[in-house]
């Protein structure tokens, strides 16, 4: 948990389809403080799993999530077997697009190719391609004498 990238996680038991909660990793290292984590101490700061069918559409999904103070279900087909888990997070990506982990004050890099095009992060923005040494003779074109 320590070396984790995720804030929540399922729990299990026995098997791998039988999740029984979902826990905040926040809240399982504030337990680690107090001594080792035991099943009765991660059961405490464990929440009761949140199933989602897998048929329900992303904006009704985005207002069940909101409506029951969600952030993180476990994604069921009609049988009941769990296919994945989906985040709060996940949905406002794909209405949005990807959340990028670079800070604004970060500059990107800039390749320069030998034909003189530059290529740039879509992320980058405008003002700071201003700021760059660009020509402002445009790319160059060989001409053929013929």
């Amino acid at each position: 948990m320590l070396t984790c990238h995720h804030t929540r996680l399922p729990v299990y038991r026995e098997r791998t389809d039988n999740i029984i909660g979902i826990v905040h990793v926040r809240k399982v290292l504030n337990q680690m403080q107090d001594g080792k984590i035991t099943a009765a101490s991660l059961e405490k700061v464990m929440r009761k799993p949140y199933f989602i069918p897998s048929s329900t559409s992303l904006f009704s999904q985005l207002q069940l999530f909101q409506e029951n103070q969600k952030r993180v279900g476990i994604v069921v087909d009609e049988y009941g077997e769990w296919l994945g888990l989906v985040t709060l997070e996940d949905i406002i990506e794909e209405i949005i697009g990807e959340f990028t982990t670079q800070a604004p004050t970060q500059t990107s890099t800039f390749i320069k190719e030998s034909g003189g095009s530059v290529i740039v992060e879509g992320s980058t923005l405008l003002r700071e391609l201003n700021h760059t040494q660009f020509s402002l003779d445009g790319p160059k074109t060989q001409h053929s004498m013929g």
